[in-house]
């Protein structure tokens, strides 16, 4: 049964390593990959109380 459940572990474990650059490969947008200007929503902690302050800013 340890064996088995090893087993099945590393199967799961080589999965996840496998599949992970081709999703990354397919989250970036065309926009950034070409270059070209688009508007990009960024946040970033603000202030002594926890909240996020978000704008859109003119990538280039």
């Amino acid at each position: 049964m340890k064996t088995l459940l090893a087993t099945v572990s590393a199967f799961a474990i080589a999965a996840v390593v496998s599949l992970s650059p081709a999703s990354a490969a397919q989250y970036s947008p065309q926009a950034t990959a070409s270059g070209t200007p688009h508007w990009e929503w960024q946040y970033h902690y603000a202030g002594h109380h926890p909240r996020y302050q978000g704008h859109w800013v003119w990538v280039q």
